[in-house]
């Protein structure tokens, strides 16, 4: 389907569409309702919070192109990435994995009791 596509494919994140070798990137507004999703599911601010700092790198971005500039001073992108990294740490502190099938696995499980049991 994308035999001679050479640009970069841009879209929700869906696994199925990795199995395309191209260049791939993730939809912005998908990013940003996810986020949204998040924020309302838990009631936690890092979403909101990072929601809007891609929506501030992005009209920085576009601030830039139009003064004709072709890239973003390295000071101005180091303040984004400790922004972007504090905030993927507090919601990973705040929602942690849960534990990998391996350690669910070894882990007991309550007993059944039956009524037999219980006379």
């Amino acid at each position: 389907m994308l035999a001679d596509f050479t640009g970069v494919a841009v879209h929700d994140g869906l696994t199925s569409y990795r199995r395309y070798d191209v260049t791939h990137g993730l939809c912005g507004a998908h990013h940003l309702r996810e986020l949204a999703g998040i924020a309302e599911a838990t009631g936690q601010d890092w979403p909101v919070n990072l929601a809007d700092l891609l929506c501030e790198i992005h009209k920085c971005v576009e601030l830039a192109k139009a003064n004709g500039a072709t890239e973003l001073s390295a000071r101005r992108l180091a303040g984004y990435r400790r922004r972007y990294r504090s905030l993927i740490t507090e919601g990973q502190r705040l929602n942690p994995p849960p534990p990998d099938r391996e350690t669910r696995a070894t882990q007991t499980r309550p007993r059944r009791v039956t009524a037999t049991q219980t006379r």
